[in-house]
């Protein structure tokens, strides 16, 4: 879309610059062309991983805000296709997940506990074929019903344009108590 025909634009005819807000239409098109935009981003980073050239920090954004998407629609298929088909995930305390089966069936069974997802990642660091993320969310445990929170920090490692490795730690407590801090008392 040029800048002429933007649903969205100033009014420069006299001063101050008036600003015409977008019709819903034209807001969800602006949408539609972010979305659009990010897929590309999140395309480079696997053809860029073809060709083992690094990954920018432009592609490795478009693939998070396209992870936090995924994850928050609990889009596990739209996850697992963006994996390796011997990724191996280790996560938290748990057992290492070897393939892409295995790593479906956990992102079922971990999404289907985490009602009303909500996440915000963090790009911290890019090396190579290496991206480090941090990562906070909230959700209801499906089990429990309660309102819960957590941080975690998460290396990735690609190969060949999918991810290979996928090394997170997870802290979890319920929403207004972080019982893990009170065993680290401050001075």
């Amino acid at each position: 879309m040029s800048a002429s025909s933007s649903p969205c634009f100033l009014e420069a005819e006299s001063w101050p610059v008036t600003w015409k807000a977008p019709t819903e239409a034209a807001a969800n098109e602006l949408i539609l062309e972010r979305k659009q935009k990010e897929a590309e981003m999140s395309d480079q980073l696997v053809s860029r991983q073809k060709t083992a050239e690094p990954i920018t920090w432009e592609a490795a954004e478009a693939a998070l805000k396209l992870s936090e998407e995924k994850f928050q629609a609990g889009d596990v298929e739209g996850l697992i296709s963006k994996y390796h088909d011997d990724v191996v995930i280790r996560f938290a305390s748990l057992p290492d997940i070897h393939g892409k089966d295995a790593a479906r069936r956990w992102l079922r069974k971990r999404l289907e506990r985490q009602i009303n997802y909500t996440l915000r990642k963090v790009l911290l660091s890019i090396d190579g074929e290496k991206v480090t993320r941090s990562w906070t969310g909230q959700w209801v445990d499906s089990r429990t019903q309660k309102n819960m929170e957590g941080r975690g920090i998460e290396f990735l490692q690609y190969r060949d344009g999918k991810l290979a490795l996928w090394d997170a730690c997870f802290h979890v407590w319920e929403e207004g108590r972080q019982l893990e801090s009170e065993y680290f008392e401050l001075a």
